[in-house]
């Protein structure tokens, strides 16, 4: 049985977190990961990605730091 996409995304924030994956390396999982949320996940799936875009978005934008991001 195929691991639920939100532990997926929980198990790489925490790996990122850790310092074991980059910002890049996460993104680069992430968005093809996600790609299609709406037609394949739960809703619980679809709240928790848009969270997250929208954090990458802020950040890609410059409105954080990286630290700031992690907290």
């Amino acid at each position: 049985m195929p691991i639920p996409l939100d532990v997926q995304i929980h198990e790489r924030l925490a790996q990122y977190l850790a310092g074991r994956l980059s910002i890049q390396e996460f993104e680069d999982w992430f968005v093809p990961s996600s790609w299609d949320v709406r037609q394949s996940g739960t809703t619980q799936d679809a709240d928790l990605v848009y969270r997250v875009e929208l954090f990458l978005a802020e950040f890609s934008n410059d409105d954080w730091t990286e630290e700031e991001l992690k907290s």
